[in-house]
């Protein structure tokens, strides 16, 4: 009975698997159903029935792919992650080769969705190593995914290098998938170059393939990109049709970024055709939908838009009126305001003239003074701040240029003797030397650049700590003048410092952009938070320390804390024209 039983679930799952596979471009939503309902039947047989069963063990891996591919498209990226890793666990786990490929070239396209740049490629790099070895099918689509993941961190050659290589090895296995995807890159990148015409062709040659193939998923994406294309050859009528096709194919395939994105296309086709109404309208839905996205402050969020729709519409309908009573109104006060002012003047003047002669120069006497001394506490503050760079950098040229040279010749002497523990002092004191001397001066700073130096940085935190680290960090490299650039990276250093120290957090963000007028630096935390006007009244070290830089390069920071709500710390520091 046991066994029969075994079978009968090795049947259920199989078709809902099957199913899943197949609506998995033409029905996303259906497709998510059978693989949840396949993940629950397996999930129970393991635990009721075979605990070893090496065919359920692999067919959850298999489903659990594909649900953190579903995830992953839908932005859900921690339950995708949580699904991804299930799947390798297992696939290593029993020896599976042949499809592990698949789980390596989903987690490279994870990382990817958030910017990590090194992640992607170390886990598109494992997915082709198996692939090639293992399972030739899945070439095409590592090769795709390259190409995604070099156009974006922008380089946009290597990109369209692999585009073209995609697009040959699926012409040549006749996968209809991974040729449409390539001809969708390779669109884009004509976009890149302003080559609209060759975009459109592509895009166009891209949509015939994903319609014979029913591919849901590629027709909206081609759809989207034809309405970029026309919109870019300043043609709206035709990018509207084509941005309002895109939108009810998103609708029904349930992407809920890709059906914001939509919005804001739609809103700025009607723009561009001077439908400002309409435009307004798609724009306000594009809002909500962000809103919807983020599950933050729904209510309020929506409450305020629509009475700034409402005030909006109002104002555009008084908005000469009220301008014509506004300075009517302001003129008679004005009129008034100077009688009256007159008036007082000849009454007051002969009495408190003195008075307020020797007050405006006392007040600015001790303005002066006031002002003088701030200046000179700051001066003094930046200076030390400033000499304390310096001397930390010729520490660290001691350490590295004299002490570890000398350490390098110890550990060398130490080996040629043969004496194994006083070579591992040697090693281990040296390692030591090294980190203090990175910990005194940031070489990568100078090495790598500020962008890479602060990747760097995450990248250590991240594989030191427990934290859930979400970045999007933009290059930034040669904005500032190289002393900014250091005071920044320390401000950086010092928060994450402090928030991996103290905070208690279980995940950070950290969002730095760059604007024609400046860069701004986001990181946040979900810590424990503390109260920043006792901490302000107190002035710890730290703190001080994080003003003063920020002072030092004409920066605006800003700390929003409260206790158990985490903390959220904003910079900008204004660009020099």
């Amino acid at each position: 009975m046991a066994n029969i039983g075994a079978q009968n679930d090795s049947l259920d799952v199989e078709k809902l698997y099957v199913s899943g596979i197949q609506h998995l471009r033409i029905d996303p939503v259906k497709s998510y159903d059978n693989f949840e309902k396949a993940l629950s039947i397996v999930n129970d047989s393991i635990l009721k029935k075979d605990k070893n069963n090496h065919h359920f063990l692999l067919r959850k891996a298999l489903i659990l792919d594909r649900l953190g591919f579903y995830y992953r498209k839908n932005t859900d990226y921690t339950n995708s992650l949580n699904c991804l890793q299930q799947s390798l666990t297992i696939k290593e786990t029993i020896g599976e080769t042949e499809s592990i490929s698949l789980t390596y070239s989903y987690l490279g396209s994870l990382y990817l969705r958030k910017n990590d740049r090194e992640r992607a490629i170390k886990f598109l790099n494992k997915a082709m190593g198996f692939a090639e070895k293992y399972n030739h099918d899945e070439i095409p689509y590592i090769l795709n995914l390259y190409s995604n993941c070099y156009s974006t961190f922008k380089d946009y050659e290597k990109g369209k290098i692999y585009a073209l290589k995609a697009y040959k090895h699926s012409d040549s296995i006749n996968d209809i998938k991974e040729k449409t995807y390539a001809l969708t890159l390779l669109s884009r990148y004509s976009q890149k170059n302003t080559d609209y015409n060759a975009s459109i062709e592509y895009s166009s040659r891209a949509l015939k393939l994903a319609i014979a193939s029913g591919d849901i998923i590629f027709i909206e994406l081609c759809n989207k990109e034809l309405g970029y294309a026309y919109r870019k050859l300043e043609e709206p009528k035709k990018a509207l049709d084509y941005y309002l096709k895109s939108l009810e194919l998103s609708k029904k395939i349930g992407f809920k970024n890709r059906i914001a994105n939509r919005y804001l296309s739609v809103s700025n086709a009607y723009t561009d055709l001077n439908e400002h109404e309409t435009a307004f309208y798609y724009y306000r839905l594009y809002k909500r939908q962000q809103i919807k996205n983020l599950n933050i402050k729904n209510i309020r969020d929506f409450a305020e838009l629509d009475a700034d729709y409402k005030y909006k519409r109002e104002k555009l309908k008084d908005s000469l009126l009220f301008v014509q009573e506004k300075k009517l109104s302001e003129a008679k006060i004005e009129t008034l305001s100077a009688e009256n002012r007159i008036k007082k003047q000849w009454m007051l003047f002969g009495g408190i003239g003195l008075l307020v002669l020797f007050s405006i120069i006392y007040l600015i006497r001790l303005q002066k003074f006031a002002t003088s001394k701030q200046k000179l506490q700051q001066q003094f503050s930046q200076d030390l701040i400033n000499e304390q760079e310096k001397e930390r950098s010729r520490l660290a040229r001691e350490l590295h240029d004299s002490i570890g040279q000398k350490l390098i010749f110890l550990s060398k002497q130490t080996k040629h003797l043969g004496d194994e523990h006083m070579e591992n002092i040697a090693d281990s004191t040296l390692d030591e030397i090294r980190s203090i001397s990175r910990g005194l001066h940031p070489s990568n700073l100078e090495r790598l650049g500020l962008t890479e130096a602060i990747n760097a940085l995450v990248y250590k935190i991240n594989a030191n700590t427990d934290l859930f680290f979400t970045d999007e960090i933009e290059n930034i490299d040669n904005v500032l003048p190289k002393e900014s650039e250091l005071h920044l990276y320390r401000i950086i250093q010092e928060t994450l410092s402090n928030i991996v120290k103290h905070s208690e957090a279980k995940a950070i963000k950290m969002n730095i952009n760059k604007t024609p007028s400046g860069i701004n630096v986001m990181i946040s935390d979900n810590g424990k938070g503390f109260d920043f006007q006792a901490k302000y009244k107190t002035m710890s070290l730290g703190l001080k320390t994080l003003l003063e830089r920020a002072k030092i390069i004409d920066a605006n920071i800003h700390f929003d804390s409260q206790i158990s709500n985490g903390t959220n710390m904003k910079l900008n520091i204004p660009i020099q024209s």
